[in-house]
């Protein structure tokens, strides 16, 4: 047998007899490791621009549903449009499906938008790609990781503002100014407060019958007949000039209030309407506002009424805001003003409005009929939004601005 001792071993047999170094097998496994940790990054990043591209298209589809939808807002048909517009776009190489309740009707007004309103002019939709609907977004190389899919959510709000001021100051059967120093003009509340820097010249008095105007009566701009009917113009009144009606005018009646309307009663004091940034509506069979008695609304409000209406006494609205309060007559009886100050969007086509007062309105009348004596100024705020139905405005005026609210 043989010996050997310390390096005696022959060169040329040492690498048969001496054992194999362990950071070999150690550089196979940290090999291993690092080939899969790269191939994790590499995997996330490709999944991840499939994401994040997926996330750019979905917005854009959103902003393209909100735009379409806004154009609906008015007539019901908001819903339908920002679906088609959505399915014409695609995500992720599939078109975008929304749901109706994934659109819901705005109001914009003064910087701000509330969710519903009375007459909305907006819509807020939410587009998904989610895996509760099954359309998350597929990845492929984080499936390793336990990743099969990711979920995308888009919001986008738009409104439409109407192509031109609309009428704002309405007799259906006729209008007639007179027997004092009447004025006529607008403001945008959007804008600004009214002041003589900040008033228009869009009124825009229109009527299917005849007007009549006596005394001292400025409107700043021209007023709307059917042909046919009679202007009587008495004392000089200083108006645009008489432009005859493309098409006769036509709102449609306010039948009943919506569900879940706060029932009032009949209102004979004052009160306090509204709270918070949300529209709030109410329903009563009349409010009577006498001189003394303070009528609060402390939110958007829109107060259904289903009888008389006669507003005296203080009307405080918040942010002196016409588009803060909105009456919806649902009767013929009368609407009768004699506060010195207002600010609301009376819709009352079946109704007559008579203001006997030295006031200052501002917002929007709309009337069966229409009668203002005393010294009265109507402000009309052309930052109102549409009003559903027919003819709003002069022709010619295109069919309106899409704003995207981000």
């Amino acid at each position: 047998m043989l010996y050997f001792q310390g390096n005696s071993l022959p060169r040329m047999m040492r690498k048969y007899f001496q054992p194999t170094s362990p950071r070999r097998g150690l550089t196979l496994i940290y090999a291993v490791l690092l080939m899969f940790i790269v191939g994790a990054f590499v995997s996330l990043a490709v999944d991840m621009g499939r994401v994040q591209l997926a996330k750019t298209q979905l917005a854009a589809a959103a902003d393209a549903a909100a735009r379409y939808g806004s154009l609906g807002a008015s007539d019901g048909t908001a819903a339908a449009k920002a679906i088609a517009a959505a399915a014409q776009n695609t995500v992720d190489t599939t078109s975008l499906v929304l749901q109706s309740g994934d659109v819901q009707l705005i109001t914009y007004s003064n910087g701000t938008y509330t969710i519903g309103g009375s007459s909305p002019n907006g819509v807020f939709v939410t587009a998904h790609r989610t895996a509760s609907r099954g359309t998350g977004i597929p990845l492929t190389f984080s499936r390793v990781l336990g990743f099969s899919n990711c979920d995308l959510t888009a919001k986008s709000i738009a409104y439409c503002a109407s192509g031109s001021p609309g009428y704002g100051v309405v007799g259906l059967s006729g209008a007639m100014l007179q027997n004092g120093t009447i004025l006529v003009d607008s403001y945008k509340s959007a804008s600004g407060a009214y002041s003589s820097a900040t008033a228009l010249t869009h009124g825009y008095v229109a009527s299917n019958g005849g007007i009549t105007m006596t005394g001292g009566v400025t409107i700043k701009t021209n007023i709307y007949m059917q042909a046919g009917q009679s202007l009587t113009a008495n004392g000089s009144p200083n108006y645009g000039t008489r432009q005859t009606l493309s098409a006769p005018l036509s709102f449609s009646s306010v039948t009943s209030s919506p569900t879940g309307s706060t029932n009032l009663g009949n209102v004979n004091n004052g009160v306090t309407l509204g709270s918070g940034s949300s529209n709030t509506n109410y329903y009563c069979t009349g409010i009577v506002l006498n001189a003394g008695q303070t009528l609060n609304i402390n939110g958007p409000t829109t107060l259904y009424i289903n009888g008389n209406c006669t507003l005296n006494g203080t009307i405080n609205v918040t942010g002196n805001a016409a588009a803060n309060f909105a009456i919806r007559m649902m009767s013929s009886s009368g609407v009768n003003i004699s506060t010195t100050s207002l600010y609301a969007d009376i819709y009352a086509p079946q109704s007559p409005i008579n203001i006997n007062s030295t006031a200052n309105i501002y917002g929007r009348l709309i009337g069966g009929q229409l009668s203002v004596s005393n010294t009265t100024a109507i402000h009309y705020d052309e930052s109102l939004p549409a009003l559903p139905g027919a003819t709003q405005g002069p022709s010619g005026g295109g069919s309106g601005a899409i704003t995207m609210i981000k």
